[in-house]
């Protein structure tokens, strides 16, 4: 639903609309909600059930019709949107899923020249210079814990987590990678591993977003035994360089594990007519 902020001015004027953008986690036609099980996924055609889905965002802005961006404000709420990040939380603490009851599946956002709009873009992960926080005494939203590496790594940028019927946790974890530094010099990372996504044609007030599950998994078998002999100690993806899973995970996002984009990101995409629904 598209909320017309108040203000004064004249038709032309830069005054600000707040819309929101939803979010819904998707594997094919179906929702991913805590309770329900995901069939036919990933080479193997397996099943799942969500533990946990979050994921961090910035960097809003909305395409415009000469081809420029058009900046976005995250709406400051103190809790979920601050610092120019905000904090998705798909699990709601029932069923299998992890967590508490607290969940955000909406940006909330602010911007002018809405009549010029014709996509949405918005980076996935957590500015360079925000990643290193102590997540225990940082602001909102950053100071989730269950989404923070430590200061070395940083923060989770993209962090889902589900039971299969080979594992009772399977990882799909994203994260900057070979960082080094120290709290009083500061750190920096090889890869930073950011996610630029970009949808042409979306509507505002009117489109969303599909977190597609089915796609991010589609490439590994999320029932596969842990490879001790090759060097594997987890199931699925923790972002390390030298994990084979991860390969498929980030290429779905759209990153080249070894370092920078590879090919367009498949995870994220537009949702005709999800602001519309009640």
């Amino acid at each position: 639903m598209l909320l017309l902020s108040t203000g004064l001015g004249c038709a032309e004027s830069t005054e600000a609309d707040d819309f929101v953008v939803p979010f819904t986690a998707r594997v094919g036609d179906a929702t991913v909600e805590c309770g329900r099980t995901q069939e036919g996924v990933g080479i193997s055609s397996s099943r799942f059930d969500l533990l946990e889905l979050t994921t961090y965002v910035h960097a809003v802005e909305l395409l415009s019709s000469d081809g420029g961006r058009l900046p976005v404000e995250l709406v400051d709420d103190g809790r979920w949107q601050g610092q120019g990040v905000a904090l998705l939380d798909f699990a709601d603490g029932t069923g299998a899923c992890t967590g508490s009851a607290e969940i955000n599946r909406e940006l909330r956002v602010s911007a002018s020249g809405l009549d010029e709009a014709v996509g949405l873009a918005f980076r996935v992960g957590v500015p360079p210079e925000l990643n290193h926080l102590d997540a225990g005494t940082a602001r909102p939203p950053l100071d989730d814990p269950s989404a923070w590496w430590g200061w070395k790594v940083g923060y989770v940028f993209f962090q889902l987590t589900i039971t299969t019927a080979g594992h009772d946790y399977y990882y799909a974890h994203v994260g900057s990678t070979q960082c080094d530094g120290s709290v009083a010099e500061g750190f920096s990372c090889a890869e930073d591993h950011l996610i630029d996504v970009e949808l042409a044609g979306f509507e505002v007030g009117r489109d969303g977003v599909t977190v597609d599950l089915g796609a991010l998994l589609s490439g590994v078998d999320i029932d596969a035994p842990v490879d001790a002999d090759a060097g594997d100690t987890t199931p699925g993806c923790m972002s390390a360089v030298d994990d084979s899973e991860c390969v498929p995970i980030f290429a779905a996002l759209g990153r080249d594990l070894a370092g920078g984009p590879s090919s367009e990101q498949i995870v994220f995409v537009r949702d005709p007519g999800a602001a519309l629904e009640p």
